[in-house]
């Protein structure tokens, strides 16, 4: 009987220590994840429809030891109205997948999806309004976070990892598949920390799934640079691996190979107007694995490809001068602008944008 006792004690003590464990990760996970929304305090954000400045208490996500749920919330205002948004019972295991919403304004804005939907309490100037079912959870970053103009920045990034890891942590604790998740989303995970057997599976999963979209890209790569492939033929292939079911967060989405971004490039050198203006201009675009700098370049591109030259001109520099933009985007329109004054752009009849050195030296 002591010998059963004291296994017990023993049992207890071990499951006691692993969930302390536990929560102390996915509190700092979660600590981490407010820190990061709070740097977003009183910036811009855009919902497709209209601009809000949003605002954070200092806890703005939390996951309670006490049921394993977490809790998000924040407030958003818009003229003489303020929209506190509460989420609370978020199963976080039943997150499906994660992706960036490229609408204008300095915060940033990545979207966790949940299928079975969860519910948002909304109070508008403090009186309660109405309970919303959304499918997708909003998390917010400073879009102009870590920029520097001598190096690369990836803004976003420490909250997409975080986040990331938040989920696939969760879903192995509580032995849910987590390679669902890492396919759609596939977001710069290292599995090296959730042991050898979620490693493993994920590598699996890897191999099978994405052979064929890694196949494609591979042949698309130096398309048109090197004479191996036409442009054209770089953008047919790779409009193969996305329609493959490519995730919305590319495995390399900082810096390198995203396909979608490649895409658009290829489109746009082989001259084919048609297909990179259905692209640029469907709804969907906002949602796509690239950055704000491809959506607005590609844009343009597509304008003087047409020949409204002076239409894109304007976006250029409207994007310039708006205080929604963040620096690394304003830096990188800056050279947009220096290659249209540079080498000019032949529309038809009086919309044209001449060369001009001066203005091509301003912006250069």
């Amino acid at each position: 009987m002591k010998q059963l006792i004291s296994i017990l004690l023993i049992t207890i003590v071990f499951k006691s220590s692993a969930q302390n464990l536990t929560y102390e990760k996915l509190d700092s996970i979660s600590s981490k994840i407010s820190k990061l929304q709070l740097q977003a305090n009183n910036l811009v954000y855009n919902d497709g429809k209209d601009d809000y400045i949003l605002s954070f208490t200092e806890n703005n996500f939390q996951i309670l030891y006490s049921t394993g749920k977490a809790q998000k919330v924040v407030h958003k205002k818009k003229g003489d109205k303020e929209y506190l948004y509460l989420t609370e019972n978020i199963d976080l295991t039943k997150a499906f997948d994660i992706y960036q919403a490229l609408y204008p304004g300095l915060a940033g804005v990545f979207r966790l999806t949940f299928p079975e939907g969860v519910k948002t309490q909304v109070y508008t100037n403090g009186i309660y309004t109405n309970t919303l079912t959304e499918y997708y959870l909003e998390f917010f970053y400073d879009r102009d976070e870590g920029f520097s103009s001598n190096k690369p920045s990836y803004p976003g990034a420490s909250l997409l990892v975080s986040l990331s890891s938040m989920i696939v942590f969760l879903k192995s604790e509580n032995m849910n598949s987590c390679e669902e998740f890492i396919y759609n989303s596939f977001s710069n995970v290292k599995m090296d920390k959730y042991g050898s057997g979620v490693k493993n599976k994920y590598e699996k999963y890897r191999e099978n799934i994405f052979k064929e979209v890694d196949y494609y890209s591979k042949l698309s790569q130096y398309g048109g640079f090197q004479n191996d492939i036409s442009h054209a033929k770089a953008a047919e292939y790779l409009e193969k691996a996305i329609l493959i079911k490519m995730p919305r967060v590319y495995y390399q989405r900082f810096g390198f190979n995203m396909p979608y971004s490649a895409l658009l490039h290829h489109l746009s050198y082989s001259g084919n107007y048609t297909r990179l203006g259905e692209l640029v201009n469907s709804p969907d675009i906002y949602f796509q694995n690239i950055t704000e700098h491809d959506l607005i370049t590609h844009k343009s591109q597509y304008l003087m490809g047409i020949g409204k030259c002076l239409e894109a001109e304007k976006m250029l520099l409207n994007t310039l001068s708006s205080p929604n933009s963040s620096k690394e985007l304003k830096s990188k329109i800056k050279y947009d602008l220096y290659l249209l004054y540079k080498n000019g752009c032949k529309g038809e009849d009086s919309d044209r944008v001449k060369k001009n050195k001066k203005l091509a030296n301003q912006y250069g």
